[in-house]
């Protein structure tokens, strides 16, 4: 009995080794290191799997650059310290589902001083995008305005938002120039 339960174990272990001599090792070989997925460049999260098809074909379409401008009527309600200053920041991207993919660019400016409870920020994005279809591309603007100043904790100092403004994703009817060079300017009212 003992004999025909050693002689099932070794028939049972060749067969399972014969499985292991039937992988193709040269796939193993091939595949690259690292765990395949994306990294998504608007939210910035990283998805595991397999890059979706549209995601990693080759752009196409023409060069567009400009300059957008975004400019910020701040009225200013709320009482600040002296030493406050209005900082503002603003985004613009365009989206082509499907083609090219998601262009997206951002800056940031220090507005003047206040004065009769009013400043202007500006900010400026210079652009260079392929697009296929940029006459039915609209831009999406963002901004966001804070109200800055110093705080000194037991010998740290730190800078702290005292008021914050903000309107993400206005979707514009305005589209990509088609011109090169051209500045497309947006103005927004907001207050503080």
């Amino acid at each position: 009995m003992r004999i025909s339960k050693m002689i099932l174990v070794l028939v049972c272990l060749m067969g399972v080794a014969q499985l292991g001599w039937c992988q193709d090792h040269s796939i193993v070989q091939s595949q690259e290191h690292g765990i395949p997925g994306y990294l998504n460049p608007q939210t910035h999260t990283f998805t595991s799997g397999v890059q979706n098809e549209s995601i990693t074909a080759q752009p196409s379409g023409t060069y567009y650059y400009g300059t957008i401008t975004v400019t910020l009527i701040i009225s200013v309600a709320s009482t600040f310290p002296a030493d406050t200053s209005i900082a503002c920041s603003a985004s613009a991207d365009v989206s082509e589902y499907g083609t090219n993919g998601y262009f997206y660019e951002s800056a940031a400016a220090i507005a003047p001083a206040v004065s009769n409870g009013k400043t202007t920020c500006t900010v400026s994005m210079p652009y260079y995008w392929q697009l296929s279809t940029p006459a039915s591309d609209p831009i999406t603007t963002s901004f966001h305005v804070d109200a800055l100043n110093t705080v000194t904790v037991n010998g740290t100092t730190e800078i702290v938002s005292l008021r914050h403004a903000e309107r993400d994703d206005i979707s514009a009817t305005t589209s990509v120039p088609t011109t090169n060079g051209t500045v497309t300017t947006f103005t927004y009212y907001t207050r503080m």
